[in-house]
């Protein structure tokens, strides 16, 4: 995954089972972003989600095995 437009309008994102590796700030300030579908991610880098104040579901995938520092941070 490169990036995250953060002018997406779309409030579900589904990552393809192919992508394992979420890269840094790759949804920075996503706000509209509410729900994501891991697939097959095994990493999420620092501060992926930083800003994503709505994103409120979202199911780690069982193969998850490193989540970078401030990945959540609102």
């Amino acid at each position: 995954m490169i990036q995250y437009m953060i002018t997406n309008t779309q409030a579900e994102y589904t990552l393809l089972s192919t992508i394992e590796e979420i890269k840094t700030r790759a949804f920075r300030s996503a706000t509209n972003l509410k729900t994501i579908y891991w697939g097959g991610v095994t990493s999420i880098g620092s501060q992926a989600f930083a800003g994503c104040k709505n994103l409120a579901t979202f199911e780690f995938s069982k193969n998850l095995s490193y989540i970078g520092n401030d990945a959540f941070m609102d």
